[in-house]
C-alpha cells in the first residue's frame, strides 16, 4: 500500500512538472504569436503605402514588382505564424489532457468527462452497490475512451457477472505493455482530439477535453473500408 501510495505520489509530482513546463510554453508561444500578428499588420500597411507610392512615382512595373514582394513576405510570415498557432492548440490540448490525469489522480470529479448516463440495471447484483456507474463511479474513473462504443465496451466488463481469469490476464498483459509507453498513450490522445473536432487554442482546456463529443467507431470503420 505504502509502494502505491508512493507511485501516485511520483507520478502526480512529475505531472505537475509537465504542467509547469506546458504553461511556460503557452506563455512563450502566446508572445511569439503576438509578434507575428503585429509583423502580418505591418507588411500589409507598408506593402500597400510602398505600393501605392510606387505605382505613383515610378510607374505600373515598379508598382506591381513592389506588391508582388510584399505579398511574398507576408505569405512566408503568414505561413511560420500558422505554424506556431498549430503549436499553439497542441500545446494547450496536451496541457489539457496532463490536467485531466491529475484530476483523475485527485478523484476531482468536476473536471473528468461527464458519466455516460444510460439507465443502472435494479437487477444487476452489484451495480449500484459498489458505485460501478453513475456520477462519481469506477467507470467514469477509468474510462478514457475515444469512442462510445469502447466506453460501453468498459462498462460491460466492469458489468460481468461471471468473468473469465485467462482473458482478464490477457488484458492485464496489453495494459502493462502500455503503462510504460506514456508519451504514446499522450499523442494518441491528442492526435484523437485533434482529428474528432476542430479546435482552435482559444477553445481548448480542461473543459475542452474533459467534455468533447466521442467518436462513432461505426462511422469511422466505415471510412476506413472505403479508403
Amino acid at each position: 500500500m505504502l509502494t502505491k501510495c508512493s507511485q501516485s505520489s511520483t507520478r502526480l509530482l512529475r505531472l505537475e512538472s509537465t504542467i509547469a513546463r506546458l504553461e511556460r510554453r503557452s506563455a512563450q508561444l502566446e508572445k511569439i504569436n503576438r509578434q507575428y500578428w503585429r509583423a502580418r499588420r505591418v507588411l500589409f500597411v507598408a506593402g500597400t503605402l510602398v505600393t501605392l507610392i510606387a505605382l505613383e512615382i515610378a510607374g505600373l512595373r515598379i508598382g506591381v514588382l513592389a506588391a508582388a514582394l510584399f505579398v511574398f513576405l507576408f505569405t512566408v510570415v503568414a505561413a511560420f505564424h500558422n505554424k506556431v498557432r498549430d503549436g499553439m492548440t497542441r500545446n494547450s490540448l496536451m496541457l489539457a489532457i496532463k490536467q485531466v490525469q491529475v484530476a483523475r489522480i485527485d478523484l476531482d470529479w468536476e473536471h473528468l468527462a461527464p458519466a455516460d448516463h444510460l439507465p443502472s440495471n435494479p437487477d444487476h447484483p452489484f451495480e449500484t452497490d459498489i458505485d460501478l456507474t453513475g456520477d462519481r463511479s469506477l467507470h467514469r474513473l477509468l474510462d478514457t475512451a475515444a469512442t462510445t462504443e469502447g466506453s460501453r465496451r468498459l462498462r460491460s466488463w466492469l458489468m460481468n457477472n461471471s468473468p473469465e481469469a485467462a482473458i482478464i490476464a490477457e488484458r492485464q498483459l496489453l495494459v502493462r505493455e502500455l503503462e510504460r509507453l506514456c508519451g504514446f498513450r499522450d499523442k494518441l490522445h491528442l492526435y484523437a482530439t485533434l482529428v474528432s473536432s476542430q479546435v482552435t487554442a482559444q477553445q481548448l482546456g480542461p473543459e475542452r477535453v474533459y467534455k468533447k463529443d466521442r467518436w462513432d467507431s461505426h462511422t469511422l470503420v466505415s471510412w476506413v473500408e472505403h479508403v
